[in-house]
């Protein structure tokens, strides 16, 4: 025999090179879907870390302004901020959208409140499935005993210690518990 290869070692190099070249390109294929599929969960994420850092900052600098906590509708939620020396009217509104629900953020000040109209505000997250408040409250007990309880309306009479929000994504339910130090923080009457 001369130089050259036999075809038997032609075909059994093709078939190495061919076992090498498909788990090549199927770990590339899967680590492209991994990124993929990391880079929206991160967005998504990233996202609602950013509207519960918002959110929670807004719950615990709440306050009351003359009785009057919060004002929480079927669709949205508002209650008084202070923040640099002023009160503004916070108020978050989920309204439906193509397949799902978006959440708006609406800050104004408490003399832009009291007005008629009111400007759009701007949205905060979108694809939402769900949300939902529930609030802390240390009760009295009958025997003199404090106990916690969650509920899912805000009491009148008192300021939240606790606020829990819960919203669903595509990607799951998402929980994030908001302590408000103050509890009856900042009571103000109106003196307008």
């Amino acid at each position: 025999m001369g130089p050259g290869f036999t075809l038997i070692e032609l075909l059994l190099a093709i078939t190495l090179f061919s076992i090498i070249a498909v788990a090549l390109f199927s770990s590339l294929a899967s680590g492209i879907k991994v990124y993929r599929r990391g880079s929206f969960i991160g967005g998504e994420h990233s996202d609602l870390s950013r509207a519960f850092d918002i959110m929670g900052e807004d719950f615990r600098t709440a306050l009351k302004i003359d009785e009057q906590y919060l004002a929480l509708e079927s669709r949205k939620i508002s209650f008084y901020i202070t923040r640099e020396g002023q009160i503004y009217k916070v108020t978050y509104s989920w309204e439906k959208r193509e397949k799902n629900l978006g959440l708006k953020r609406l800050e104004e000040t408490y003399i832009e409140s009291l007005q008629e109209e009111h400007q759009p505000g701007r949205d905060l997250l979108e694809d939402i499935t769900e949300i939902d408040f529930d609030f802390g409250y240390f009760k009295k007990e009958m025997s003199g005993e404090r106990s916690f309880r969650w509920q899912d309306k805000w009491d009148e009479e008192a300021m939240p210690k606790m606020v829990r929000m819960r919203i669903g994504l595509k990607s799951g339910q998402h929980d994030r518990i908001i302590y408000c130090p103050a509890g009856r923080m900042g009571e103000i009457k109106e003196e307008l």
